[in-house]
């Protein structure tokens, strides 16, 4: 015969076990499972039955859907946010609202229009960088092509000054690599 230990441990009641009959245990079932399904039909399902039907996309477009937007309407919408084709002031408080809760990371940038400015100024001065490159190199091409044109002219007036004496005699000229010298006769 075994005894049974007196203080109560995590898996036994503290309480002392009363005998129930069966109808008292099925009565107690139905009220549980009562409390369940009223628990359950008061929280609001994810997809209602009207979610379901066809309805307009959320962008706007007008295009029929059975969700929030036709496929890549969401992409587009804040695409258009982004790049300031589309003001958020316009859109939907509800959508603004959904869509902050389905993805907060992914919607605020687009929504907040903040996100537009600096990224067109981060463009602007891109544009500008470049604009300044391309500027310095025309520079630097034509600071090239003076100083060879100045070798070139101070090597013609080397060559004119040993040229003879007579100015009506023709002096020949050879080209060494780009530059022109005067032929030794």
């Amino acid at each position: 015969m075994t005894t049974r230990s007196t203080t109560p441990t995590a898996t036994e009641p503290t309480a002392e076990p009363t005998t129930t009959s069966l109808e008292e245990a099925l009565a107690r079932i139905a009220s549980l499972e009562a409390q369940i399904a009223a628990a359950t039909a008061s929280r609001p399902t994810a997809r209602t039955a009207a979610s379901r039907l066809p309805h307009p996309c959320a962008c706007g477009c007008g295009e029929e859907t059975k969700s929030l937007f036709a496929m890549g309407h969401d992409a587009r919408l804040r695409s258009d946010l982004i790049n300031d084709r589309r003001d958020a002031e316009e859109l939907d408080p509800e959508l603004v609202t959904t869509l902050l809760a389905r993805d907060p990371a992914h919607w605020a940038a687009a929504l907040d229009g903040s996100a537009a400015g600096e990224r067109r100024a981060r463009a602007e001065a891109k544009v500008a960088a470049r604009l300044v490159r391309e500027q310095e190199a025309a520079t630097r091409t034509a600071e090239r092509k003076v100083r060879s044109l100045e070798r070139q002219a101070a090597k013609l007036a080397a060559t004119a000054q040993a040229a003879p004496a007579d100015p009506s005699a023709p002096v020949e000229f050879v080209m060494q690599g780009r530059e022109p010298v005067a032929a030794a006769s």
